[in-house]
């Protein structure tokens, strides 16, 4: 019998012991991306999907920017992004999206890291 390995999550707190994002993680591999809202109301946690992870969209969190979440993915709204985009997602309802890096079609963006005050794109 094979077992298909449970994913594992990060937790970034938003608001202190009231508002938090979580997201997939996994080594250096490309993975289906899967994110989810979590607030505290009326002394209950729920959660609003994201993204989910359907094999779709690939790509990773890469930080959290003011009311913002980056995100590496591999499809904008519009259309399919095959060498990744940088797609900004709003921490609050109607969690709206928008393209913040777009898609190079002559270049792959492999990583991108919040470092002080840069967005740094390899």
């Amino acid at each position: 019998m094979t077992r298909t390995p449970a994913a594992a999550y990060g937790l970034w707190e938003l608001e202190a012991d009231n508002k938090y994002l979580a997201y997939r993680v996994q080594d250096g591999a490309e993975f289906p991306l899967a994110a989810y809202f979590g607030e505290l109301v009326n002394g209950r946690l729920t959660w609003t999907r994201l993204y989910a992870s359907n094999g779709q969209t690939l790509g990773n969190f890469v930080t959290v920017h003011g009311n913002e979440a980056l995100f590496r993915i591999s499809r904008s709204e519009v259309r399919p992004a095959n060498n990744f985009a940088i797609i900004a997602v709003e921490l609050a309802q109607p969690f709206r999206s928008r393209v913040l890096v777009a898609e190079d079609p002559s270049r792959v963006l492999i990583r991108a890291q919040h470092i002080g005050l840069f967005l740094v794109l390899r």
